[in-house]
C-alpha cells in the first residue's frame, strides 16, 4: 500500500511559526513536537498512503496536497 518509494516530510516549528499557526495557549504552544509529528502524518497520509486512508480524507483534500 502507498508509494513504492519512501518519502521524507519535514515539519518544523520555525516553519509552524511562520504559517502562523503557533499561538499563545494553543497545541501548537504547549506540545509543538507532537504537532509537528501530527502534520507531518496528515502530509504523508494525503501525499503517499491515500489508499491507506480509507475514505478519511476527501478527494479534494488529496489533490490540494499535490501541488
Amino acid at each position: 500500500r502507498g508509494s513504492p518509494n519512501e518519502e521524507s516530510v519535514t515539519f518544523t516549528l520555525e516553519m509552524a511559526q511562520k504559517a502562523g499557526y503557533v499561538k499563545p495557549g494553543s497545541a501548537w504552544q504547549k506540545t509543538p513536537g507532537d504537532m509537528c509529528v501530527a502534520r507531518v502524518q496528515g502530509k504523508l497520509t494525503r501525499r503517499v498512503y491515500s489508499d491507506a486512508a480509507c475514505g478519511g480524507y476527501s478527494f479534494e483534500e488529496m489533490e490540494d496536497s499535490r501541488g
